[in-house]
This record gives structure tokens, C-alpha cells and sequence, in this order.
């Protein structure tokens, strides 16, 4: 009786279980062919499939194409996308990708994202060793002739800055606007 009882049991739950339980449905022109779709931080759709990563939109429409191996989250508009460990490039939330791969520039831990329409770049150079710049959305220096040291992410149109001047011997900290 007891065994008769909770084979009862076991069956209605499993009857609730599956008559509460959705059906998916694929968009027409969808195929599930992705190993992973999220929602990101601008509600377009970061998709994955083999380890690459990529951006649609909520209709479909390819607006990065999958080939990165991440993309940051949305800021001012903009996210860093990264090959190999090293970022690339940025988007809009339209597409419009800037490639700055040539730049070979590296992220400053911290200051990953623009801030003021700028974003805080730093480059290897052998004879100096890191140099800091900050980037427009265009992909362009607005420090271009000024080798810093140290720099900091724009806060309210400012950023503190440190260079070397007199044959690379004095350090001196400055602020700067969005213009350089």
C-alpha cells in the first residue's frame, strides 16, 4: 500500500511538472547553433559559439561579428573587445568597430572603459617602457605628443597625469582636459 501510495506521489508531480513546462520556440531565421546567447549591459545579445564571442541584436541582426574571445560590458556607448589576451578593438552599439590592433595598446587595470569620451591606453616602448596615452572614440591619441608615465581615467573632464621632462630626470604631475 505505502509502495502504491508514493508511486502515486512520484506520478503527480511529474504530471504537474510536465504540464507546467514551456515549449521553446526558435525565431524563423534562428538556428540553435550557438554554445551560449546572454543578454548584455545594453540589452544586445552576446552570443558564443567555439570559444568566440560576438554581438546581435534582439531581432537578429549581426552587429560584431563572432570572433573575439570577449567583450566587455557597454560603457559611454563603447565596449573593448580582445583577441589572444590582448584588446584589439572597441564597438558602438551599432557595429561601428575601431580597430586599434596596430597600436598593440594594452588596457590599464582599473581603467578598462571610457570615462569623458576617453579611454586610458598604455604601450610598451623599449626605451621608456610604459607609456600612457588616452584614446577618443575614434581610436585617436588626444596625448599624442606627451609621453606619460602615469596617468589616471578622466573624472568630470579631468585626469592627473605624470611625465618626465628635463632629460628624463623630474617628474611632474599635471591635470589635464579631454583635449590633451
Amino acid at each position: 500500500m505505502l509502495r502504491r501510495n508514493l508511486l502515486m506521489l512520484v506520478f503527480l508531480i511529474c504530471t504537474v511538472v510536465v504540464a507546467d513546462a514551456q515549449v521553446a520556440r526558435w525565431a524563423p531565421n534562428l538556428k540553435p547553433e550557438f554554445d551560449r546567447i546572454t543578454v548584455n549591459n545594453v540589452g544586445l545579445l552576446e552570443v558564443e559559439k567555439n570559444k568566440k564571442v560576438g554581438l546581435y541584436s534582439r531581432d537578429w541582426k549581426e552587429i560584431v561579428p563572432i570572433e573575439y574571445d570577449s567583450i566587455r560590458p557597454f560603457r559611454e556607448g563603447r565596449a573593448a573587445m580582445y583577441k589572444a589576451g590582448h584588446f584589439v578593438a572597441f564597438t558602438d552599439t551599432i557595429g561601428n568597430i575601431i580597430d586599434v590592433s596596430n597600436y598593440q595598446y594594452s588596457l590599464v587595470e582599473g581603467a578598462e572603459d571610457f570615462s569623458c569620451g576617453a579611454l586610458l591606453v598604455k604601450r610598451y616602448q623599449q626605451s621608456f617602457g610604459w607609456l600612457y596615452h588616452y584614446i577618443n572614440y575614434d581610436g585617436r591619441s588626444i596625448t599624442p605628443d606627451q609621453y606619460l608615465i602615469e596617468a589616471y581615467p578622466f573624472s568630470n573632464g579631468y585626469a592627473v597625469v605624470s611625465r618626465y621632462v628635463e632629460g628624463n630626470t623630474t617628474r611632474y604631475y599635471d591635470v589635464i582636459d579631454t583635449k590633451g
